[in-house]
């Protein structure tokens, strides 16, 4: 069905007929979901009918399941609904019932969320040429092309290829981080993350991940997290930063008329 396998922000595997909690602890049984009519388990909800047909009967049960549930997703007018870590199930497709159902009882993902979408902190393309791109994080130094394929397609004829991509990643602290990576010329098919604050995250700790390709083993993949050295190490060093260019032409943080935080300069005298 469409919506098998979609993963809820509060770490339920959700699919058309029964849902799963390995992602929250580890267990993979297939839970079914239940008819809070009966409490029976539904062996497939595209082929059940609840035995209750009453809409105001039925509305007294979803409006006393709603109040009670910790998540609520909404799916071409179903409802499931968690209930004391259990999934229930309604249609509400009954002649009788409001027809701003869903307005008046929206889908609940703020309570009980475990799984939090990160901003994507890359840019969409890397080459030099893309001045509008935002480079502030990471930075195309260089391509290699080891693989180029002309395909003709018909009136259509384009070259393809792929090589070592020569990228910078620039830490909140001025480090550089230098990375080799092999992929497409298109794209390195590489994407940055960074935890919010909010949820227990440090601006100084970046979480890279590489998708891999079958087509090339040198493609390695995997989420690779760079962080500090010392986890007392303040967040940030400077509170003010220059840059000049380097005798390679990029340009670089200058330590020499940059201004660095107190934190910074009492944690380097502890260092020393």
């Amino acid at each position: 069905m469409e919506n098998s396998n979609l993963l809820l922000k509060d770490g339920t595997i959700s699919a058309s007929d029964y849902y799963s909690n390995w992602v929250i602890n580890g267990d993979t049984t297939e839970h079914k979901y239940l008819d809070p009519f009966s409490n029976k388990e539904i062996e497939d909800p595209y082929d059940f009918k609840a035995n209750e047909q009453d809409p105001e009967k039925w509305l007294e049960k979803f409006k006393e399941l709603y109040s009670h549930a910790q998540y609520v997703y909404v799916y071409l007018g179903m409802y499931y609904l968690k209930v004391n870590h259990k999934w229930y199930w309604m249609e509400a497709n009954l002649e009788g019932l409001p027809d701003n159902l869903k307005q008046q009882y929206p889908p609940k993902e703020d309570q009980d969320v475990r799984m939090v979408e990160l901003e994507n902190l890359a840019p969409v393309w890397y080459h030099k040429g893309f001045k509008d791109r935002d480079t502030s994080l990471i930075k195309m130094v260089d391509y290699e092309s080891t693989y180029f394929e002309k395909v003709d397609q018909g009136l259509n004829q384009y070259g393809f290829s792929a090589g070592w991509w020569y990228l910078e990643v620039y830490m909140p602290l001025g480090d550089t981080l230098r990375i080799k990576r092999y992929s497409y010329f298109e794209d390195p098919e590489l994407k940055l993350y960074k935890v919010p604050k909010e949820y227990g995250g440090r601006e100084d700790v970046l979480f890279i991940v590489q998708k891999p390709e079958e087509l090339f083993p040198e493609q390695v993949g995997g989420m690779y997290a760079i962080r500090p050295r010392d986890p007392n190490q303040p967040q940030r060093r400077y509170k003010k930063i220059v840059y000049k260019t380097d005798p390679e032409g990029n340009e670089i943080i200058d330590p020499s008329r940059s201004i660095e935080t107190e934190e910074y300069k009492q944690w380097t005298r502890q260092k020393e």
